[in-house]
């Protein structure tokens, strides 16, 4: 599949991913050029909705 511009976050792969600098969950999405190099930051999961971070 060829790349694609995802600036109005159109066609993208998405993950939900641990950060570990800002120790919180955070759904994201790439930038279309795959390999998540350039992140949209979708939502920050806020840390009273979990105690503890991932194993």
């Amino acid at each position: 599949m060829e790349s694609r511009d995802c600036s109005g976050i159109g066609f993208c792969k998405m993950r939900i991913a641990w950060n570990d600098i800002q120790s919180r969950w955070e759904i994201s999405a790439d930038d279309g050029n795959d390999g998540f190099n350039n992140v949209y930051i979708l939502f920050q999961i806020p840390k009273h909705l979990y105690q503890t971070r991932p194993i």
